[in-house]
């Protein structure tokens, strides 16, 4: 059998928190510390503790090239083990772990990225529980643990006078900009116009332009940025109070601007997906529209392989189209939100996406802001709540 290491692996010297029952009879203390090696594939979704033995039989291995396993009956085994868990991946056979492997190859990621990405996803977060965590905590407590916080704007050269610029006369932009404000106050009953989505989706996602420029790969010209032109974000829309369109999930074409229908799973719903998907955030949940912001590595990857930039261009992506689909929900009078505090890997797999080639990144959601607000927003300039700067 021919074997080699897996593509994108990184070793963790972690400390692991076990309890231990005779050390509470003894002493009192039932925690012990205990030092462990962890593995971190881009192909799988848990890391996996290693012993020494294993640690050192990856280290031996190529990453590219097939080599035989040794006849040594110990190192065999071993390598059996690295093989049955994924670690190591076997030139035969049709397993999962070898098909992931492949497709991290093919789509030429970065091997850190791949790392980072599929462990940084979440799968049943409760960010709410993390807020109120911290709100227990209280402020004085947390600057007594953490010490005070960074300043908001530093002063790189203290002895010179900053030049001060002239102000930008005031206009549509600077008004549009101020209304600008993260909506966690959505009027759960009132239904977004199908018109409004239309221009959401248009002016944050949508192709003005389409063309070959001298090659055979068609290009996408759309009002953000993006890294070589590639545009990799793709969006699915949850939509559950939007007039003339039936409640369902659905797929953005950004090239004829239109809505392809998506099927989930019978045991899926979009309530509980969506739910689950933001992480304890209740304040989101109500958005009559709900929007999935994915990425397509595989498409930014093509270009720049195994690029160590790749991964935060895509990211600066999402970040550029997220500000659009704020402003152009604001001019439509809508509220809308963008969180990265998400559970990603529920939708990637109620959305189908192979995370080993795509994946969503962040959630957002537009509609009308309720009459009353229950919900802090930041509106300091009580542009959106008159007379309520909070």
């Amino acid at each position: 059998m021919l074997i080699r290491r897996c593509f994108a692996l990184l070793m963790e010297p972690a400390e692991l928190l076990e309890f231990d029952a005779g050390r509470l009879v003894q002493d009192g203390a039932p925690w012990r510390v205990r030092p462990a090696w962890r593995a971190l594939a881009g192909h799988l979704d848990e890391a996996v503790e290693i012993d020494e033995s294993q640690l050192l039989a990856l280290g031996r291995l190529p990453i590219h090239a097939w080599q035989p396993i040794p006849d040594d009956p110990a190192q065999a085994e071993v390598l059996s083990t690295l093989i049955r868990i994924g670690l190591v991946i076997a030139e035969h056979g049709e397993s999962a772990h070898r098909a992931a492997d492949d497709t991290l190859r093919q789509v030429g990621w970065h091997a850190i990225s791949a790392v980072f990405h599929r462990h940084t996803r979440w799968h049943d977060a409760d960010s709410r529980a993390a807020a109120d965590a911290l709100a227990t905590l209280g402020s004085e407590r947390r600057t007594a643990l953490q010490g005070t916080p960074p300043e908001p704007v530093l002063r790189r050269q203290a002895s010179a006078a900053p030049l001060r610029l002239p102000a930008p006369p005031a206009d549509a932009l600077d008004e549009l900009l101020g209304r600008r404000v993260t909506c966690r106050n959505f009027d759960r009953q009132r239904a977004v116009s199908s018109q409004a989505l239309s221009a959401c989706l248009y002016r944050a996602f949508g192709a003005q332009a389409t063309a070959r420029a001298g090659t055979p790969h068609l290009l996408l010209k759309k009002f953000a940025p993006s890294a070589g032109g590639l545009h990799p974000i793709d969006v699915f829309v949850f939509v559950r109070q939007v007039e003339s369109l039936h409640p369902g999930t659905y797929h953005y074409l950004p090239d004829t601007h239109a809505l392809e229908p998506i099927e989930l799973a019978p045991d899926q719903d979009i309530e509980t997906l969506c739910k689950l998907a933001l992480a304890g955030q209740d304040w989101f949940v109500g958005a009559p529209v709900l929007l999935a912001l994915a990425c397509r590595f595989d498409r930014s990857y093509w270009k720049y392989r195994e690029h160590a930039k790749t991964y935060r261009a895509a990211s600066l992506d999402l970040g550029h189209a997220s500000q659009l689909l704020y402003l152009a929900a604001t001019e439509q009078g809508l509220g809308c939100f963008v969180t990265s505090a998400i559970n990603e890997r529920p939708l990637d797999e109620a959305l189908g996406l192979d995370p080993c080639r795509e994946g969503v990144l962040a959630m957002s959601g537009l509609g009308y802001r309720a009459a009353e607000r229950r919900e802090v927003e930041f509106d300091p300039l009580a542009r959106v709540w008159p007379g309520d700067s909070l």
